[in-house]
């Protein structure tokens, strides 16, 4: 089952991708688009791993 559901985050992650990529602006400077995009991933990574339950004990 958790493969089926690891292939679904995939897909989905990659149509938001996508999507989201389409709407910056092309005046936008891409380094700080992708330092942007990194530092996001970054937060929502740690926030994950500390409201984790298996760390927590």
């Amino acid at each position: 089952m958790l493969y089926y559901i690891a292939i679904a985050i995939t897909i989905i992650s990659n149509v938001f991708y996508q999507l989201l990529q389409k709407a910056i602006p092309k005046e936008t400077n891409l380094f700080i688009s992708l330092i942007v995009t990194y530092i996001t991933s970054i937060v929502i990574c740690i926030t994950i791993f500390l409201f984790n339950s298996n760390w927590a004990n």
